[in-house]
């Protein structure tokens, strides 16, 4: 489909054809490659997630859209394909993500079944209305889209500064012209990817504190820098500014009963103990929903997702060089300022878990406990150990050292929280959705450079990371030469 010099690369060559055959003729075929067909479905599958929603196509983007959407399809079902070839679901790392993802499908099945169950009595709803007429005055909307790129939680600094230069890059795009929604789809780790970016409306207190008043002062049309968070980075675009107004009656009444289909379904998901994933996995189990034929085809999608990815990576780490330590030390000469530690927050924190029934309650044992702290009547360390539901309740509540940026994790509000203490304090309940989080501050560091060692591992992973993107590009398109795409008539 394109014209490129000849495949450099005969091996994979080889393994795109191993066991190849012509793909009798068929009306759904809209495309031959050596080894498979292209379906009508997949097709318009794959052309659905790359337009926008609603978005109108010129007659130039529409035969690139397909060509490029013909070798997504044919690049994917060949790795796969080749993943299954090699035996890939066996090696414990893809066998232990394949797990996961199903669990994950399966957890999310069971959260659909249940919503389905749900339905709110109309006089429930008015009788709600009657109490809240506040709740039908509307804030201040923004409509945003995002473009994300996730960190693992045990990523080094290396790896988050090339996250951080990757996404700089696509920010650099956008500003010069580069189509939003096209970027997302393509290049986002978000769920969102696939409404090309779009998040919604959202309001005041929908987002962390430290996000909120970045997108809040975008204009329409305006692109955020790049925001860091605990899980990663993301950009963010305002689509349009909504005013506040008050909301029709019927239009209410619409929310009130969604709001209250959500509260049904948390209070259904807690009494199955559904937060718990192997709990919810069985229960998912039980009710028969693995069998079911739309979680059916999450299930394969997701599959065949994995194994392509894994065999891109086998395909990639077998043409990877190590870097030369003199990339590596003229990286780190050219560009200081990308080798620094942020700042960072040395924190304790007691998490009060939530219940959806008793809310006062637990805010109640909250402002006890931060009581009883502020008296001396209790260590820090002693109430985490008898109160907090957090996973550092064993070791006292104690956290370390945590960058600025990585506060998001622990909730929307607690960058605010943080940001408002001295040393040695301790904050306020924080309403979060886990529950009412304490926090104390032990001390602070400023952003400051990197040792030499440090230095040199994050120019080293940020080189080689940057040679890993080069490198899927050129398998991609080695293997659409391979492959070669072959469209249908229609």
């Amino acid at each position: 489909m394109r014209g490129r010099p000849a495949p450099a690369w005969p091996a994979l060559a080889l393994a795109v054809a191993a066991g190849c055959a012509t793909a009798p003729a068929s009306p759904d075929v809209v495309a031959r490659f050596r080894g498979g067909v292209v379906t009508r479905a997949e097709l318009e599958a794959t052309l659905a997630r790359m337009r926008p929603p609603g978005a109108a196509e010129s007659a130039q983007q529409g035969p690139a859209r397909r060509e490029r959407a013909l070798a997504a399809v044919a690049v994917h079902e060949a790795l796969v394909a080749r993943a299954l070839a090699a035996g890939r679901e066996r090696e414990p790392e893809v066998a232990a993500a394949l797990a996961a993802a199903r669990a994950r499908e399966l957890r999310d099945a069971l959260r659909r079944h249940l919503a389905a169950q749900v339905e709110i009595p109309e006089a429930e709803i008015e009788s709600y209305l009657a109490a809240h007429q506040d709740d039908l005055v509307q804030p201040v909307r923004v409509r945003l889209r995002n473009l994300y790129r996730a960190v693992a939680a045990d990523a080094s600094e290396a790896e988050r500064a090339a996250a951080r230069q990757e996404m700089e890059g696509l920010r650099l795009a956008l500003v010069a012209g580069a189509d939003f929604a096209e970027l997302a789809r393509r290049e986002s780790d978000s769920e969102t990817r696939s409404r090309s970016g779009l998040i919604g409306n959202v309001t005041a207190g929908d987002l962390p504190a430290a996000v909120e008043a970045i997108v809040f002062a975008l204009a329409p049309g305006e692109l955020s820098p790049v925001v860091e968070h605990a899980s990663g980075f993301t950009i963010f675009r305002c689509d349009r500014i909504l005013e506040a107004r008050t909301m029709p009656l019927d239009e209410g009444r619409e929310r009130v009963r969604r709001w209250l289909e959500r509260e049904a379904i948390e209070r259904r998901w807690s009494e199955l103990g559904a937060n718990d994933l192997e709990r919810a996995v069985a229960r998912a189990v039980e009710l028969g929903l693995a069998e079911d034929p739309t979680v059916r085809q999450r299930l394969d999608q997701g599959r065949e997702d994995l194994l392509a990815a894994a065999q891109l990576e086998r395909l990639v780490a077998a043409r990877l060089e190590p870097v030369a330590e003199a990339d590596v030390q003229a990286l780190v000469e050219a560009e200081p300022q990308r080798f620094v530690h942020p700042p960072q927050a040395d924190l304790s924190l007691i998490l009060i878990a939530a219940d959806h029934d008793n809310r006062l309650g637990r805010l109640a044992l909250a402002r006890r406990v931060l009581t009883d702290l502020r008296a001396g009547a209790l260590s820090f360390a002693d109430a985490a150990r008898a109160h907090s539901a957090h996973p550092s309740a064993a070791s006292g509540g104690r956290l370390g050292w945590v960058s600025t940026g990585a506060l998001a994790a622990l909730g929307r509000s607690v960058a605010g929280a943080v940001a408002g203490l001295e040393p040695g304090e301790i904050s306020e309940p924080v309403q979060e959705q886990e529950g009412f989080l304490v926090l104390e501050l032990h001390g602070r560091r400023p952003e400051r450079p990197m040792s030499a060692d440090e230095a040199a591992a994050r120019a080293r992973d940020l080189l080689l990371a940057g040679r890993r993107r080069q490198l899927r590009r050129q398998v991609h398109d080695q293997l659409v030469d391979e492959l070669e795409i072959t469209p249908l008539a229609p």
